[in-house]
Protein backbone atom coordinates (compact mmCIF):
# COMPACT_ATOMS: atom_id res chain seq x y z
CA UNK A 1 0.00 0.00 0.00
CA UNK A 2 1.38 3.41 -1.08
CA UNK A 3 0.79 6.31 1.11
CA UNK A 4 -0.18 9.36 -0.38
CA UNK A 5 2.25 12.47 0.21
CA UNK A 6 0.91 15.81 0.29
CA UNK A 7 4.19 17.59 -1.00
CA UNK A 8 4.92 15.66 -4.00
CA UNK A 9 3.40 16.02 -7.21
CA UNK A 10 0.70 14.16 -8.34
CA UNK A 11 1.46 11.92 -11.64
CA UNK A 12 0.06 12.32 -15.10
CA UNK A 13 -1.95 9.14 -14.72
CA UNK A 14 -3.45 11.00 -11.34
CA UNK A 15 -3.66 14.28 -13.48
CA UNK A 16 -5.67 12.37 -16.78
CA UNK A 17 -7.80 10.65 -14.14
CA UNK A 18 -8.67 13.72 -12.20
CA UNK A 19 -9.50 15.77 -15.64
CA UNK A 20 -11.56 12.67 -16.80
CA UNK A 21 -13.71 12.57 -13.26
CA UNK A 22 -15.19 16.21 -11.88
CA UNK A 23 -15.29 15.43 -8.29
CA UNK A 24 -14.05 17.98 -5.81
CA UNK A 25 -11.06 15.95 -5.21
CA UNK A 26 -9.72 15.61 -8.46
CA UNK A 27 -10.47 19.79 -9.43
CA UNK A 28 -7.80 20.48 -5.79
CA UNK A 29 -5.44 17.78 -7.02
CA UNK A 30 -5.27 19.51 -10.36
CA UNK A 31 -5.25 23.44 -8.91
CA UNK A 32 -2.42 22.11 -6.55
CA UNK A 33 -0.34 21.12 -9.19
CA UNK A 34 -0.79 23.82 -11.43
CA UNK A 35 0.32 26.37 -8.61
CA UNK A 36 3.31 28.03 -9.12
CA UNK A 37 6.77 26.45 -8.11
CA UNK A 38 7.35 30.38 -6.66
CA UNK A 39 5.07 29.45 -3.67
CA UNK A 40 6.95 26.26 -2.48
CA UNK A 41 10.36 28.57 -2.95
CA UNK A 42 9.10 31.22 -1.14
CA UNK A 43 8.12 28.87 1.67
CA UNK A 44 11.28 27.50 2.01
CA UNK A 45 12.91 30.58 2.23
CA UNK A 46 10.64 31.03 4.99
CA UNK A 47 11.50 27.98 6.88
CA UNK A 48 15.22 28.47 6.23
CA UNK A 49 14.92 32.20 7.85
CA UNK A 50 13.36 31.42 10.94
CA UNK A 51 15.36 28.47 10.86
CA UNK A 52 18.64 31.00 11.19
CA UNK A 53 17.40 33.45 12.87
CA UNK A 54 16.39 31.15 15.84
CA UNK A 55 19.71 29.32 15.61
CA UNK A 56 21.35 32.87 15.83
CA UNK A 57 19.18 33.81 19.06
CA UNK A 58 20.60 30.39 20.71
CA UNK A 59 24.02 31.36 20.04
CA UNK A 60 23.70 34.82 21.28
CA UNK A 61 22.01 33.32 24.55
CA UNK A 62 24.79 31.25 24.72
CA UNK A 63 27.36 33.73 24.87
CA UNK A 64 25.57 36.03 27.47
CA UNK A 65 25.52 32.82 30.03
Amino acid sequence: MKSKNPDVFPSKKELLEAEMSNSEEARKCISLFMKPKQVLIHRRLQVSILLSISLSICCVDDLLV
